[in-house]
């Protein structure tokens, strides 16, 4: 193997198990160190959420190999909501390898095969019926009054959490993505770059046709996409790959203009939906919006 490549593959313990079986999917990577692999908010497609219920099995590893290379595993496991031949997605990962560029892995689709199965019944294995033992007979009776009361208490502290609930405001949309911008600003600045770039994605992808989550910067502004805030992608992408250090008073500024364009991003949206014609020119206006900043 080049000394200076990324390998990558994924494996799986099994290709066949039962409709109550489970199957552990292991993923590597493998380059020269330092290996930095992007933490994903979801490792699979929808399509594969809705025929497997996944859970990590534990953290992510690295693992240092020879020649300076080092080895990057995280193992989920996968439990299968139906039977027959069922797909497992992976998205792509976005990894820096020593002083390489950002590149893109991808695992390509895997597939097992659920069935049901039965094995063959022996009616010599079975065991004969039984009757039902009566209960015993107790001497005494304990008063019902004490369980009467408890339950009325739990009836009554339900009907009081219900209302108090019903109470309280919903917030819109927008206001939940304000929330999550605020929250930003309380991580450690390492971590602060990773997670306001993923919010910007999700939301680009939510409210445009633009593939952002799937999509390097690079790729995005290949790709036209006049809506992505380039600028602020950008210093984010900086800050997670080239390890340079950030202030918490840049992350502060990074939220204000997230801030900003969210709200432009909500003016546009809202204006959208009243018209085809102002849906498909969406794009167009947020990267106009974005270029006068």
């Amino acid at each position: 193997m080049n000394p200076r490549a990324l390998s990558a593959y994924a494996q799986l313990d099994a290709n066949t198990i039962a409709l109550s079986g489970t199957v552990q999917l292991t993923l590597t990577i493998e380059g020269p160190a330092p290996l930095r692999v992007e933490t994903q908010r979801e490792w699979f497609q929808p399509l594969t959420l809705q025929l497997w219920q996944v859970a990590p099995i534990a953290p992510a590893q690295v693992t240092e190999l020879a020649e300076g290379q080092q080895q990057w595993q995280q193992s989920f496991r996968l439990d299968p909501f139906e039977r027959g031949e069922l797909q497992i997605l992976v998205v792509p990962v976005q990894v820096r390898a020593a002083e390489n560029a950002p590149a893109e892995v991808n695992f390509g689709p895997l597939s097992v095969q659920v069935k049901t199965l039965i094995g063959k019944v022996e009616l010599a294995a079975l065991h004969p019926g039984t009757t039902i033992e009566p209960a015993p007979v107790s001497e005494r009776t304990l008063p019902l009054w004490p369980g009467i009361i408890a339950l009325l208490g739990l009836v009554l502290g339900f009907a009081i959490w219900v209302r108090w609930r019903r109470q309280q405001p919903v917030p819109t949309l927008w206001e939940q993505r304000a929330q999550e911008l605020d929250a930003v600003v309380k991580l450690a600045p390492a971590d602060a770059a990773m997670q306001l770039s993923m919010l910007m994605r999700q939301w680009l992808e939510a409210d445009t046709p633009l593939p952002a989550t799937r999509r390097t910067t690079p790729e995005l502004i290949a790709l036209a996409a006049p809506a992505s805030p380039v600028e602020l992608l950008r210093e984010c992408d900086a800050a997670r790959f080239t390890g340079q250090e950030i202030s918490s008073e840049q992350v502060r500024e990074w939220v204000g203009a997230a801030r900003e364009w969210l709200w432009q991003l909500r003016e546009f949206r809202e204006s959208a939906k009243t018209s085809e014609d102002a849906q498909d020119e969406l794009p167009k206006q947020l990267g106009k919006a974005a270029r006068h900043k």
